[in-house]
């Protein structure tokens, strides 16, 4: 069973173009057991690609290569699994002796409004994001012409600095440039509401940077 993925790899390698490979291939991870192979993908949307694509290849080099029944399903990552937690160093001291200790009830109240506090002020100097929040994945008009911008646009969005960074989108006026780039500042905002964001164009960036080097 070892064999069987790196069988897959090469003989994707061989008959898709290299684009094509590392875009859909080359992102999927595999769990292996004696009778089982479960391919990953990263997002929902490699996910339907791979399975609408793909799974009658994986499924004939299957059969290839093993005399008895092998089950394949393709499934996505579970990305919202929570970090462990690090263990917290600055504990509350333990009141002096003879004191009347202190309120747990009223500290936590207090540092919730301090936190609101915080968020309040933070609301107050926020720059507008510059997204369109009806621009999102969902609603976006696929074809043939667009279809790997799209899956690639998902991935830096799944993937924000290690995904196609920088990502480049060529193409004609009207063909969902624009809609596919505020559709991956929604999605981090949605996933991080207190993310930074904001969507400008390049015009309007070298114009910011030349007015904060004016007023150093």
């Amino acid at each position: 069973m070892e064999k069987f993925w790196p069988a897959c790899l090469s003989r994707f390698e061989q008959e898709l173009s290299a684009q094509q490979f590392k875009t859909w291939i080359k992102p999927l991870k595999t769990e292996i057991t004696d009778n089982s192979v479960r391919v990953v993908a990263p997002n929902k949307f490699v996910q339907q690609w791979v399975k609408e694509r793909f799974l009658n290849k994986i499924e004939g080099i299957a059969e290839e290569l093993f005399s008895h029944d092998i089950q394949i399903e393709i499934t996505t990552s579970n990305k919202k699994s929570t970090p462990p937690s690090k263990a917290r160093t600055n504990k509350t001291p333990l009141a002096p002796s003879g004191s009347k200790g202190i309120n747990a009830a009223s500290l936590e109240q207090k540092n919730k409004k301090n936190l609101n506090a915080k968020r309040a002020t933070n609301k107050q100097n926020e720059v507008p994001s510059g997204l369109n929040p009806s621009f999102n994945f969902d609603n976006y008009v696929t074809g043939r012409a667009n279809q790997l911008a799209r899956a690639a646009a998902i991935q830096v969005a799944d993937n924000a600095g290690h995904a196609y960074n920088p990502l480049f989108i060529y193409g004609g006026v009207g063909l969902g440039k624009t809609h596919l780039l505020q559709a991956i500042g929604n999605h981090l905002k949605q996933q991080n509401p207190d993310a930074k964001i904001r969507y400008l164009h390049a015009e309007r960036y070298v114009s910011d940077v030349v007015k904060a080097y004016e007023n150093k």
